[in-house]
């Protein structure tokens, strides 16, 4: 019985020494477990001692050293011409400031790239050993000067920087010349010159703009002159006419300024003699217009300002196509009314702008034909219109409200 005891107590204590020393080895495998699932450390750190920067700098191949230094080399060269550049920009507006505060007879001869443009200079004092005093009642050349004034501040007012006016010549009845105008581009660096023999202005209130019409000229561009038109055999470089016309302006500062470079018609603007009435003037034409067109279709007179001898002054048309949509818009200062010799009637405009598709036109040269081949020419000349009756009607003058009705 004892032996039995002894055996048991054996037995048990063995089995707890065995739990005891598994318990404590397998607490192993989870504490590595653990730190298994431990985060790594910093990959920069581990970068840092792992791989340090070599401090040695690696030298460049002489291909890219050469293509380096050639850059550097072409900066400089670019760097020197932008300074140069500068600099004779520099002179030559300090050239101009001085220029413009002589006098003009003091102004020296014209240099040699400048156009053919003849320049009178009034004799100075050394010239024959005697002092030469310019006459106080020259009024041509005083106006002169102050020409070309005015047509540079007409043109600065407009916002035309392109163009600047060096010479206007003598001035004649509706123009001057010769003339000659330095082109500039948009940062007002002179790229060309434009001479011409006369310039004119072509004035427009109906149409409001302006048109600056040079005639017999050229175009000069780096060295190399373009006449206006084709030069014949021994017809000289100045051929041609050239037209710069100003949209979107009102010219009566300009008749004001220059009216020595306007037509006497332009000068008396839209005035009219009173010896119509206008409404039924004015109603009559828009009927004859319809009549020669179709329903829907043909031209239809919008406005009238007036009648003066057997022109119809300020007046605007509108064409509509056959399905009633508007084609165009004519703007006109003077129109005349005239039978054709094969039959039909015709509009002759001058002096206006058409307006199709929302863009402005001026009248190429001027001018402006309507036909009309469908109208009758008795029926017309029964109406007793202007310039087509030689029985002019006299009455009443017409009443200042007429003048405002559309």
């Amino acid at each position: 019985m004892i032996l039995r005891v002894a055996c048991f107590v054996a037995l048990f204590s063995g089995a707890l020494m065995l739990l005891f020393f598994d318990g404590s080895q397998g607490q192993a495998p989870t504490a590595e477990l653990v730190q298994a699932a431990a985060p790594d450390p910093p990959a920069t750190d581990l970068a840092v001692s792992v791989a340090a920067p070599d401090p040695t700098p690696v030298l460049e191949p002489d291909e890219l050293r050469a293509l380096r230094a050639r850059i550097t080399e072409l900066e400089l060269l670019l760097a020197k011409e932008r300074q140069r550049s500068i600099d004779r920009e520099q002179e030559w507006v300090g050239f101009l400031r001085a220029i413009s505060q002589l006098p003009l007879e003091q102004v020296p001869e014209r240099p040699g790239f400048l156009a053919d443009a003849v320049i009178e200079r009034i004799p100075l004092e050394g010239d024959d050993g005697k002092p030469v005093v310019p006459p106080a009642g020259d009024s041509q050349t005083q106006r002169r000067r102050q020409l070309m004034l005015e047509l540079n501040a007409l043109l600065v007012s407009e916002q035309v920087l392109s163009m600047d006016v060096l010479e206007v010549g003598r001035i004649h009845e509706g123009w001057c010349g010769p003339v000659v105008v330095r082109l500039l581009d948009e940062r007002g660096r002179p790229v060309g010159l434009l001479a011409a023999e006369r310039l004119r202005l072509e004035v427009s209130r109906a149409g409001f703009g302006v048109t600056l019409v040079f005639e017999e000229g050229y175009e000069r561009h780096a060295g190399v002159k373009i006449p206006f038109g084709p030069v014949d055999a021994g017809g000289g470089e100045r051929t041609g006419l050239r037209r710069i016309h100003l949209p979107d302006l009102n010219p009566e500062p300009w008749v004001e300024a220059v009216p020595e470079l306007v037509s006497a018609q332009d000068l008396l603007g839209n005035q009219d003699d009173g010896m119509w009435d206008l409404r039924s003037l004015r109603q009559r034409l828009d009927g004859l217009l319809r009549a020669a067109g179709s329903v829907l279709g043909g031209w239809r007179l919008v406005d009238l300002g007036g009648v003066v001898g057997e022109e119809l002054r300020d007046v605007q048309l509108l064409e509509r196509d056959g399905e009633g949509r508007e084609v165009r818009r004519i703007f006109a200062d003077r129109l005349v009314i005239e039978s054709e010799p094969g039959g039909g009637m015709s509009l002759e405009l001058e002096g206006g702008i058409q307006l199709r598709h929302g863009r402005r036109a001026p009248f190429l040269g001027g001018h402006y034909r309507i036909f009309l081949p469908e109208a009758q020419v008795g029926v017309w000349r029964a109406e007793k219109l202007p310039g087509l009756s030689a029985d002019t009607p006299k009455g009443e003058p017409r009443s200042a409200a007429d003048s405002g009705e559309g």
